[in-house]
């Protein structure tokens, strides 16, 4: 059912009741005067009728209208013309005729306001003049006893039912009240929890904005429909090199080679065609292919693609994400390949020399030890404080230590220390020296040697046995000397003596060979001595195994040769104890094949090549970096560096003038072309190796792939750039304190907020901006997100200006942290000095308001009652001589109603209002300032 008929009806109804009351009570008022004027039978019928038939006839007529509010007001413009038609039959009877009007006005007034008022009053107006050209005009208005207590009841009972529709409609108005501001409580929540949707919506849209602009892979959408791009994100210039605007001008052809188009265009209508068919698996599928480069060449590719279809399942768009697959080609690719490259690796360890004078207590590294340690040989002095500079903070004390063991107990200078570079890289070095003693035995100098051991590391603990068994050798080795004659010992020296087990005496004339050479090998050893002997071989050198008087045995290597001991020929010669190296050979066989692994499966490249720009070795690394299928491969085709695959040629000059002049590089970081023409960013750690003439004859080093590194420096660089753009333009107050609330930092706008300068808020402790009574709650809500450590908390406070003023923010604060610890407070703050009066302002309004729009309610309801009174006391004027002691009276009373009807209808027509001073601090509502309708 239509609202309108609803409303109309309820309108009706509402109306049905009052004048069913109303019209009886009336009927008291006609009657009265009809039963003194004796009135015809007809005149009583009609009265009847109007007063019992009527108000149903209307009901009846209202409800089943179309539009029962349009019927209903009708028929109070009835109600006003038969009342109008009752004044004349009643002769003007003063009391009844304006109990008639001022009922009659007032229920319009009620209804509908001035305008209906009006209406009604014509109405009424139109009855009397017709019921006058009907009936004549009688005039009687005198009133009698009768029909004063017969309009009692209806003035009575319907200025009772004014006080009654009075209250309810202010317990109403309370209820309503009520429930506006549980409303508003709930709007509140509402448009609070409404708020942070739309913040964390803003949020997410910021967030995937950000993804989409900055991811590495390329995001684009294809319109089905125009068949073209709809959608690039800025990456595709990072893949491609083409703009954004560029590519949304292209077509699939113009960015795939014709072998990459065909599988397009071969699969994707098959898939809308599965994807129409129901088949879901055909929505989202994965391709390899190639894409052109703005320069030309092909850069391989996956594409994942997605059909985005409408509500009706139509596809309308494709969806897809370009990565560029080249690094994992290429890993492919040269995972395969492998070659031993172990001497190149063997060669690009570097040892520095240094020696200590113990005299002038000054150390002089020469130049390669100088570029391990990284100092200027030039400025170097050789103090002691200006060598800890370079030594880790932490290995200072080691490092004076060894040195005074070496020189109170005379032990080998030995151990590692770690140094701190210029660019603060920090490096392992391993060191090794002997002290050196003057004729008279005191300490001179140490001397030693160096070297970078950082990459050395991981192998650490294999060589240190490695180390062990070379410095017993080195240490202890010593040749035996020995003289064999008819297979028996005819001289042994202490040290052949020591490497059997044996005393000189216990080898000398009593020990034969069979004694001492393992059975194995002696048939070998008096085979070479019969050879020696018989002349068949002058000398001879070879090696075999012993057994100690231990029965361990060993291994040694002879040089003997015939010679003559007392007349007899014999043989002499040198003995080598060779087991330790025969033992150190086995475990470099084995470290060969572990740097060979390193060599080959190594992430960094590794190289050789000539000032020319040719490549002598590289490693697997070095040719998947530079986008050669196999180190041979890139070995061939490189003939010249400086023309195949340096951007910048000077790059390569530059290059070789500081290898020239310097003799090494680190970390030299150099843009160059790929073999496929792609760029990529290397850093280089380089060396020459010289010839005896002192020229270059090749550079050796490495080179480690940094495209990534350094696309991610120059990302933080612009994100710093940007971030320090909105800080510093910000509207918002922005600023970082300690812990203690010290500002270490503030934007300009807190200049222009607090009036202080910038370089006056630096150091400034922050809760001294903040007005004196806010101080400790303030730090109480520092101190609670602190122990607590909260997220984020939002703040209203009041600060003073360095004018003095005093102003409100609104302060969102965040903990700042280093790792896992709280270092200060981050926070933004707004200035809501207006928001707040103008909150304050429209609060009071609101609630004067409701306070007028209530008076007004009741001042409409007081009027009439109002009416009455003032045409009583009208009516009493005219009857009470002016000489009558009650007349001043009556016109005190008719003067008060005056002043009280002009005051209830300034009220009910006030639009809006203005305030004066009352008693005290009061303000009450002025009313001649105020507008009215």
């Amino acid at each position: 059912m239509d609202a309108n008929v609803t409303e109309g009806r309820r309108f009706a109804r509402r109306v049905y009741h009052p004048r069913i009351i109303g019209l009886s009570l009336g009927f008291l008022c006609a009657a009265s005067v009809l039963y003194q004027k004796d009135a015809p039978a007809v005149t009583w019928l009609g009265l009847v009728v109007n007063t019992f038939v009527w108000p149903h006839l209307a009901y009846l007529l209202a409800i089943s209208s179309g539009n029962p509010r349009r019927a209903e007001t009708r028929n109070l413009m009835l109600d006003s013309f038969f009342g109008g038609l009752w004044i004349p039959l009643i002769s003007f009877n003063l009391l009844p005729s304006a109990t008639f009007v001022f009922m009659l006005s007032m229920d319009k007034l009620a209804v509908g306001g001035v305008r209906f008022f009006a209406r009604g009053l014509a109405a009424l107006a139109a009855g009397i003049l017709v019921s006058l050209l009907l009936f004549g005009f009688d005039f009687r208005p005198e009133s009698t006893m009768l029909n004063v207590l017969a309009c009692l009841p209806i003035l009575g009972l319907y200025s009772l039912s004014v006080g009654i529709a009075t209250h309810r409609f202010a317990q109403k108005l309370n209820r309503q009240k009520g429930e506006i501001e549980k409303i508003n409580v709930a709007l509140q929540e509402s448009h609070a929890r409404l708020t942070e949707a739309y913040e964390r919506m803003m949020e997410n849209d910021h967030r995937y904005r950000l993804i989409s602009e900055n991811a590495g892979d390329v995001i684009w959408l294809w319109d089905l429909a125009n068949n073209c791009y709809s959608y690039v994100s800025p990456s595709v210039t990072r893949l491609h090199g083409f703009t954004v605007d560029e590519v949304m001008r292209q077509t699939m052809a113009d960015a795939l080679p014709p072998d990459s188009l065909r599988i397009l265009m071969t699969e994707m209508p098959r898939r809308l065609q599965a994807l129409e068919a129901g088949d879901e698996t055909a929505r989202a599928q994965s391709y390899e292919m190639m894409h052109f480069r703005k320069d030309g060449t092909l850069v391989p590719t996956e594409v994942m693609t997605t059909v985005i279809t409408d509500e009706q399942g139509n596809p309308m768009l494709i969806q897809g994400i370009t990565r560029d697959i080249s690094s994992r080609k290429e890993v492919e690719a040269k995972l395969r390949e492998s070659k031993a490259q172990l001497d190149l690796a063997l060669t690009s360890a570097r040892m520095g020399t240094w020696y200590i004078d113990l005299i002038d207590q000054r150390r002089h590294p020469d130049k390669r030890a100088c570029e391990l340690l990284d100092i200027d040989p030039a400025q170097f002095k050789g103090e002691l404080a200006e060598f800890m500079q370079v030594v880790h903070p932490d290995d200072r004390q080691k490092v004076r230590d060894a040195v005074a063991r070496t020189i109170e107990m005379g032990e080998l200078y030995e151990l590692e220390y770690r140094i701190v570079r210029r660019n603060g890289d920090i490096r392992y070095i391993s060191t090794r020296g002997m002290l050196v003693r003057d004729d008279a035995g005191r300490p001179v100098r140490i001397n030693g040697v160096l070297w970078d051991s950082t990459e050395k590391k991981r192998t650490e603990q294999a060589l240190q046995e490695s180390e062990r068994k070379f410095r017993d050798l080195s240490e202890k080795s010593m040749v035996g000397v020995y003289l064999v004659q008819d297979n028996v010992y005819k001289y042994a020296n202490a040290e052949f003596a020591r490497i059997f087990g044996y005393g000189v005496e216990e080898i000398t004339d009593k020990i034969e060979l069979k004694d001492l050479i393992h059975p194995d090998d002696l048939p070998l050893v008096e085979e070479n001595i019969q050879r020696r002997i018989s002349g068949e071989l002058q000398s001879l050198s070879y090696g075999f195994r012993i057994c100690t008087k231990s029965g361990e045995i060993r291994h040694v290597e002879v040089h003997s040769s015939r010679t003559s001991y007392r007349g007899k020929s014999a043989v002499i010669g040198s003995l080598l104890d060779v087991t330790n190296r025969k033992r150190m050979e086995e475990a470099l066989r084995e470290s060969e094949e572990k740097y060979r692994s390193i060599f080959e499966n190594a992430k960094e490249g590794i190289f050789q090549s000539t000032p020319e720009g040719r490549f002598l070795r590289v490693n697997p690394a070095m040719a998947r970096t530079w986008g050669y299928a196999s180190p041979e491969e890139m070995i061939k085709q490189v003939v010249d560096l400086n023309k195949q695959h340096y951007v910048d040629p000077q790059d390569r000059e530059h290059f070789k003038a500081v290898m020239a002049e310097q003799g090494s590089v680190e970390g030299w970081k150099v843009e160059i072309y790929r073999k496929d023409r792609a760029r990529i960013w290397v850093s280089l750690n380089v060396r020459a190796v010289y010839d005896d003439a002192g020229r270059i004859i090749y550079y050796e080093g490495t080179n480690e792939d940094i495209t990534e590194q350094k696309l991610m420096e120059d990302m933080i660089r612009e994100n710093e750039r940007r971030y320090r753009h909105l800080v510093e333009n910000s509207n918002d107050i922005i600023f970082t304190t300690d812990l203690s609330g010290i500002l270490t930092y503030v934007n300009p706008a807190t200049e222009r907020i607090s009036g202080y300068a910038v370089s006056q808020l630096y150091g400034k402790d922050f809760f001294k901006l903040v007005r004196a009574d806010y101080h400790e709650r303030l730090k109480c809500l520092y101190r609670r997100q602190l122990d607590e450590k909260g997220a984020t908390t939002y703040y209203e406070f009041p600060i003073v200006t360095s004018d003095g003023q005093e102003r409100w923010i609104g302060q969102q604060m965040q903990l700042i942290y280093e790792k896992t610890e709280a270092v200060g407070f981050q926070a933004t703050a707004r200035d809501i000095t207006d928001r707040l009066k103008a909150e304050e302002e429209h609060r009071q309004r609101e609630k004067l308001g409701a306070i007028i729009e209530m008076a007004g309610g009741v001042c409409h309801e007081m009027n009439q009652p109002l009416q009455i009174i003032y045409g009583l006391s009208d009516l009493m004027t005219i009857r009470t001589p002016k000489d009558n002691p009650l007349y001043p009276q009556i016109m005190d009373i008719k003067n008060a109603v005056e002043r009280m009807s002009a005051i209830t209808k300034r009220l009910t027509g006030i639009t809006r209002y203005e305030t004066k001073q009352y008693a005290g601090d009061r303000k009450i509502v002025d009313i001649d300032k105020s507008s009215h309708e």
